[in-house]
């Protein structure tokens, strides 16, 4: 299991602008906080190239 810190970076015009503190570079976007941990799920397994399955999300504010 793969444990990612996400953080809120900005929040304009309703989205939230997120990036991984162990994957810099990765950046996302969501409308509401409960999106958060399957949004940087689904960014990192991309960006890592890991299955989504083993990634767990820890939102930091």
């Amino acid at each position: 299991m793969v444990k990612l810190t996400a953080r809120i970076r900005n929040a304009t015009d309703g989205k939230l602008v997120l990036t991984v503190d162990e994957a810099p570079g990765l950046v996302t976007q969501v409308h509401n906080l409960s999106d958060i941990p399957d949004a940087i799920r689904k960014a990192a397994s991309g960006f890592l190239g890991l299955p989504a399955e083993e990634i767990e999300v820890k939102v930091g504010y």
